[in-house]
């Protein structure tokens, strides 16, 4: 690896870090959180939301992996005037991973995280936000193997 592209593989990664930050970081964190308020943790059966929580973690880092092997990040195209702090989307589309089995793989993890939340805090709330955003943002959820795209 030359000099040059381990700089630019360092900043790939930092730019990487301060999307996940801004972006999943607010919808699956900060807007959960300041939706719960006081909200206290529930225990028993309610503990299985981190469940939740932890594979919608694995599937957003699986996805975050994709994007920076193909040499980009999931930097949206409107984000454009800001690529030197959240990078580029990849120059070709991005088909391995968990994107062979879904259009949206990001959406689904970052949801994941998000309705989590709403089962370990008990929280309806935060449960309509997650469904209400998955609405607004995600035409269709899973692609099963095998079957149309469309």
């Amino acid at each position: 690896m030359t000099e040059r592209s381990g700089r630019l593989s360092t900043m790939l990664w930092r730019r990487a870090i301060v999307f996940s930050v801004l972006v999943p970081g607010v919808v699956a964190v900060w807007v959960p959180q300041r939706l719960l308020g006081t909200a206290g943790l529930h225990t028993g059966f309610y503990r299985v939301g981190w469940l939740a929580v932890a594979a919608g973690a694995a599937i957003y880092l699986w996805c975050l992996l994709s994007f920076l092997e193909a040499h980009g990040t999931p930097a949206i195209f409107f984000t454009r005037p800001l690529r030197a702090l959240l990078g580029e989307e990849p120059q070709s589309l991005v088909r391995g991973g968990m994107y062979r089995y879904s259009r949206n793989p990001m959406y689904v993890g970052v949801l994941m995280v998000v309705f989590g939340q709403a089962i370990v805090y008990a929280s309806g709330p935060v449960a309509l936000y997650g469904f209400e955003h998955y609405r607004s943002e995600v035409p269709r959820w899973i692609r099963l193997p095998g079957g149309s795209r469309t």
